[in-house]
């Protein structure tokens, strides 16, 4: 839709545009895998941590993420965690690797 005025101000002489893109692209769509991204405030320190509502946090996010898929039991996740050091501006991204919350957990994102 733009690829005259694009390659005009690039300075590009002569532009391609396949036949049927829209379709083209519908079908890149149909093919790509289905991925949904959800997620959920949960403030605490790291010390203070609630294993238990922390992790139920998580299976309710995963049920959310299941439901938006379509899929039931099928989804495969992935854990982040948001965090950063007491008095930070930011938050680094940590992947949590093992499943489920715990000491070993914690001790991993310490």
């Amino acid at each position: 839709m733009h690829g005259a005025s694009i390659a005009r101000s690039l300075e590009i002489g002569r532009i391609y545009v396949p036949a049927a893109a829209g379709v083209f692209s519908a079908v890149g769509l149909l093919l790509a895998e289905k991925s949904v991204a959800v997620a959920s405030a949960f403030v605490a320190r790291l010390d203070e941590l609630d294993d238990t509502a922390a992790e139920q946090a998580y299976v309710q996010l995963q049920r959310e993420a299941e439901r938006l898929l379509g899929v039931s039991g099928k989804a495969r996740c992935m854990r982040q965690v948001e965090m950063r050091y007491l008095g930070q501006a930011f938050e680094l991204i940590i992947d949590l690797d093992v499943g489920h919350l715990s000491t070993e957990a914690r001790s991993e994102l310490r």
